[in-house]
């Protein structure tokens, strides 16, 4: 208790400089008169003595000094003197002290925003259940220097068997490139619409690790069929739901997608994406059996979940394994991968986590953007 009462004195000192300072002056009076008085005594003259006793208190502003060391907080002392040295300068400088604060306010604003994009982009991660599991299987054609194309149907259907590091598998198709989705016309009400799609197996969305927010999704017969069209089945995003239906219920009935109509299954959760692209209609993947029998036909991009323990780098050291006898493993010949690259045609298969994959080239530019706005950060390597 004592200490703490000499500390909630000394901060009470501190903060009430000018009640102690006086407090301090009167007492230090005090002490020189009573020095003086004592000098007196000894004999020496009233001037002598008040002298002497200055003295001995080593000078009134040394004396005020010591006397505030011993009675409030140095420290918190000195920064305050210091904060009003430097407002008293600013004041004195205007405009140095306006381009000064606009200078500092433009680097925080652009520090946070830049880290934004960076935490949003790089290093939150995606949001899907245990998210370092998903994998994003790509085609190369060495020779061609092509990167980050689709898998053939054939390709993907023979990784499913043999694989053993994949708790599941999924494949979507769409009618853009790699990372985009398609497109598809559809009536909210009497309403024409053009919306984003997707086309997707069973097996994506369980390896996606989602679950709908409303109905169901499609089943593995339903997205599996050997040819034909797909059937006429649609899951609507919940973002759809809400601005083109006003939340009003849809499970069981029909929408008119591409003049065909298709009966809704089901509600997606709020924010569900596919490679950073959220459709607004998910439907079912149509593989007609001429797309099934051409190896050469590379239509399907694939994500996968690692099961629990593997790595991504074990996952590619057993594809690699693989690649060496993929046609005498699957009993498959002509356009099947291979490591091997002499010829246009001969290809490769490669996997990368889903969020570089999503990533890209970006990355880079993103980091080098924090480093123009804050040269402090350290960049690690992956």
């Amino acid at each position: 208790m004592r200490i703490l009462r000499e500390w909630i004195h000394r901060l009470r000192g501190t903060l009430l400089p000018r009640r102690r300072d006086a407090d301090l002056e009167e007492e230090l009076r005090l002490h020189i008169e009573m020095a003086a008085e004592d000098a007196a005594l000894r004999g020496l003259n009233s001037t002598d003595s008040a002298r002497a006793a200055r003295l001995k208190a080593g000078g009134t502003l040394q004396a005020m000094d010591a006397l505030r060391d011993q009675r409030g907080v140095p420290w918190l002392d000195d920064l305050t003197r210091d904060a009003h040295h430097g407002i008293r300068m600013l004041r004195r400088t205007p405009v140095f002290t306006v381009v000064a604060l606009l200078t500092l306010a433009l680097g925080i604003g652009a520090n946070t925003a830049i880290f934004s994009i960076v935490n949003g982009v790089i290093l939150r991660p995606l949001d899907y259940p245990r998210p370092g599991q998903l994998m994003y299987l790509t085609t190369e054609f060495p020779v061609l220097g092509l990167t980050g194309n689709a898998l053939s149907v054939q390709e993907y259907l023979e990784l499913r068997e043999i694989n053993q590091s994949f708790a599941t598998l999924g494949a979507y198709r769409t009618t853009g490139g790699a990372y985009t989705t398609g497109e598809v016309n559809l009536m909210a009400g009497d309403r024409p619409l053009r919306v984003r799609s997707v086309s997707v197996d069973a097996h994506l969305l369980n390896t996606l690790g989602v679950q709908p927010a409303q109905g169901r999704f499609f089943n593995p017969e339903e997205t599996n069929r050997a040819g034909g069209l797909a059937p006429p089945l649609a899951i609507v995003s919940s973002e759809l739901w809400q601005t083109a239906f006003g939340g009003h219920p849809l499970i069981g009935t029909t929408l008119d997608i591409d003049g065909r109509p298709h009966e809704i299954l089901g509600i997606m959760p709020s924010g569900i994406d596919v490679m950073d692209n959220p459709p607004a209609i998910w439907l079912p993947l149509g593989l007609p059996a001429a797309i099934r029998q051409n190896r050469g036909f590379h239509i399907l991009h694939v994500v996968g979940r690692l099961k629990d323990g593997v790595t991504a780098q074990a996952a590619q050291t057993e594809l690699n394994a693989f690649l060496e006898n993929w046609g005498e493993r699957t009993g498959s010949s002509g356009h099947v991968p291979t490591n091997g690259s002499s010829r246009a045609a001969d290809h490769t298969l490669r996997i990368e986590p889903l969020q570089d994959a999503i990533v890209g080239d970006a990355r880079s530019s993103i980091w080098i953007l924090q480093v123009a706005v804050d040269p402090n950060v350290v960049l690690k390597a992956d």
